[in-house]
């Protein structure tokens, strides 16, 4: 059996409020979020593992949209930083990834972010 295991939850839609410029604060951004969790397995000889033995897709995608309907996060660091908390309250998790992404990025230089179809961050966190 292997000593970890990393579970992903890919392209997660969701919509968020996000960033610091007045019209980002009016309305909700879609975001495309992506999760990363490694955790360690713990062995139990003869013993077949069950979804309690785990870490589930699941709470990856329900803790994303959990921190997402919180509040505004002036940044996205912040807000993946929030997401990293709640995936590291489970003493099995060993590292952690988070990526977000804004699919129409604003900028208040008019063209300034003209051919840019995605931009965002990546943050990792280890144990």
């Amino acid at each position: 059996m292997a000593d970890s295991c990393t579970i992903f939850a890919r392209d997660l839609e969701i919509m968020a409020r996000v960033g610091i410029f007045p019209v980002e604060r009016k309305a909700p951004q879609h975001l495309i979020v992506n999760v990363d969790i490694t955790f360690k397995r713990t062995r139990r000889k003869g013993k077949i593992e069950t979804i309690k033995d785990i870490i589930s897709y699941g709470d990856a995608v329900t803790i994303v949209k959990e921190v997402a309907a919180v509040q505004h996060w002036d940044l996205l660091e912040t807000f993946g930083d929030e997401i990293l908390d709640r995936i590291f309250k489970d003493k099995r998790v060993v590292a952690a990834e988070v990526t977000i992404e804004k699919t129409k990025p604003f900028s208040p230089v008019k063209g300034h972010m003209k051919g840019v179809n995605t931009l965002g961050v990546t943050l990792v966190r280890t144990r």
